[in-house]
């Protein structure tokens, strides 16, 4: 998957993102998301697709930061 394609979800809508949330609460979302497809670069993962196992909703981060790897 690329950032592209993650950013393409946020665009239509169909994921909220979730690159800027307090670092609490993406600790409290990760205890039950799973993680749909990730974008890999040079140094690594640079952004991930992620599912609400609740809700179903989709969460887009977009960024390389403390939330994609408290997530993932």
């Amino acid at each position: 998957m690329t950032k592209k394609e993650i950013k393409g979800y946020i665009a239509n809508g169909a994921a909220v993102d979730i690159t800027n949330i307090p670092l609490e609460k993406a600790y409290e979302l990760a205890t039950h998301t799973t993680t749909i497809g990730t974008s890999r670069g040079v140094y690594g993962m640079t952004g991930a697709l992620l599912k609400d196992t609740r809700t179903g909703n989709l969460y887009a981060i977009t960024s390389r930061n403390s939330i994609l790897f408290a997530m993932v």
